[in-house]
């Protein structure tokens, strides 16, 4: 199970194929999933591009065993710093300021 949240906000839930089972906040949802596009395919694609220098060392840093986008990707919640959506698979609510980038803790 997967849910996908903005900040600490609860946005949709999907199982664990991938399919959305339930939309909690349609007005925060990705145009991705607006679009008909899955959860996979948008968690590939918030991963650091592989074709820049720095993300080998990235990934050696995260001490990565599997390399490919998804794997990358759910290494960091699938989080990126242009925005504040963010996925997991518990629902833990101290994970959300670890995962928020937030210089408050």
């Amino acid at each position: 199970m997967f849910l996908l949240k903005s900040k600490d906000v609860n946005i949709a839930k999907f199982d664990g194929n991938f399919e959305l089972i339930e939309v909690y906040r349609r007005d925060l949802l990705p145009l991705h999933f607006k679009y008909g596009r899955g959860l996979k395919c948008w968690i590939e694609s918030r991963a650091i591009d592989s074709s820049r220098v720095s993300s080998r060392l990235l990934k050696k840093a995260l001490q990565m065993r599997n390399k490919d986008d998804y794997s990358t990707s759910m290494k960091v919640y699938a989080r990126v710093i242009t925005d504040t959506f963010w996925d997991t698979v518990r629902f833990d609510r101290k994970l959300c300021n670890v995962v928020n980038f937030s210089s408050e803790r």
